[in-house]
């Protein structure tokens, strides 16, 4: 799976861009996507928590229930809108 990075689209944020936007090249599956994440799970992660939010684009996500498996492919705790984080 080929996947380039593309800073184009962020904002200034310190020495990084905000967000990351990561950008799949040619057509992949679902399930692609999904072996992907699951091989390069804690580098995503990682870059997560350097840029604060990571935009995929082109990763064969095509329904809610493929977005629901591509969020489910992190293994993070699932919580409500109302049970998310707040900050002051």
């Amino acid at each position: 799976m080929t996947v380039i990075e593309r800073q184009d689209l962020g904002l200034p944020r310190g020495d990084d861009r905000f967000p990351l936007c990561l950008q799949h090249e040619g057509d992949t599956t679902l399930e692609e996507t999904l072996a992907w994440i699951a091989h390069e799970r804690e580098s995503l992660l990682a870059q997560a928590a350097r840029y604060g939010t990571i935009l995929f684009r082109g990763f064969g996500v095509a329904s809610d229930q493929d977005f629901d498996a591509f969020i489910q492919a992190f293994g993070l705790p699932n919580f409500t809108y109302a049970e998310a984080p707040r900050w002051p």
